[in-house]
């Protein structure tokens, strides 16, 4: 990345984050037991799980990226690092899905994404139990497993088709079945995979039509945002309004979907 602040060299940027993604990869991979057996883990403050996975893969990532050419702040799911004079932030979940990690299912990845002020710069969405890595750069497509790619939406009506719902915890979940999730009758299937990684991936693959993550920090998002939006997807709160970015509090409502499903998750969710 160039030392001029106002600038950032794009390709150099994506390089960091796919050797971050790459290290953290090969770090999970080795941790992971896909019978399930125990790992180190604890409750954090906030009530979510985290285990030793998660901060072997914070470490690497934040090594990585600390040897970039420029100094730019780290907003982790795990840790943050700040540097005053800099506009470049980093956006690092280094296992989203740590729950199913924990448990020996597949469905967790890795997030990193470059953010320039508002802007959302450099994605890399890398899934490593399934081999599977999406990347962008803002205005110059998406790249699949490093192979310029490009994706068709599902087939059918939101009545027809598959979208993912990620609500983190009980507590939340009781919130909104007061009412708030009535929408979910106007859709043909519902998946919920304690992950923000690996449905925003088969979003983007054309596997899912879209998805609504409520009360999700940045961090767990910002990859698969900067991708979506490359391949046509839409990526709003439920009001229809784009994300901000350089926001770093838990966003309320994230609607993702395919255009066509999406304008028509956006009318049953906002129905009187």
């Amino acid at each position: 990345m160039s030392k001029d602040k106002d600038t950032v060299n794009e390709a150099k940027a994506l390089e960091i984050a796919l050797v971050a993604a790459r290290e953290s990869s090969e770090v999970l991979r080795k941790i992971f037991r896909a019978d399930g057996s125990a790992l180190g883990a604890w409750i954090k403050d906030d009530g979510g799980l985290v285990t030793d996975a998660d901060i072997a893969s914070d470490r690497v990532i934040a090594e990585t990226l600390r040897v970039a050419e420029v100094a730019s702040s780290i907003i982790s799911e795990e840790s943050s690092e700040y540097f005053e004079d800099s506009d470049l932030t980093w956006l690092v979940d280094p296992l989203c899905g740590t729950v199913p990690f924990n448990t020996g299912l597949a469905h967790w990845g890795v997030s990193i994404a470059l953010r320039q002020k508002n802007e959302l710069k450099i994605g890399v969405l890398t899934l490593p139990a399934q081999q599977e890595q999406l990347t962008a750069v803002s205005g110059r497509g998406v790249a699949r497993n490093g192979q310029l790619w490009s994706a068709s939406p599902p087939l059918g009506k939101l009545a027809e088709v598959a979208i993912a719902l990620e609500i983190d915890g009980g507590s939340e979940w009781k919130r909104l079945m007061s009412g708030q999730l009535d929408w979910l009758s106007g859709v043909g299937q519902v998946n919920s995979f304690a992950s923000a990684a690996f449905p925003l991936l088969q979003i983007c693959l054309g596997r899912l039509a879209g998805g609504v993550f409520y009360n999700i920090s940045p961090v767990h998002l910002a990859a698969g945002c900067i991708i979506a939006k490359e391949l046509g997807i839409m990526f709003t709160d439920n009001l229809g309004e784009p994300i901000r970015w350089d926001q770093n509090r838990a966003i309320p409502v994230v609607v993702v979907g395919w255009p066509e499903v999406h304008k028509q998750m956006m009318e049953i969710i906002n129905k009187d």
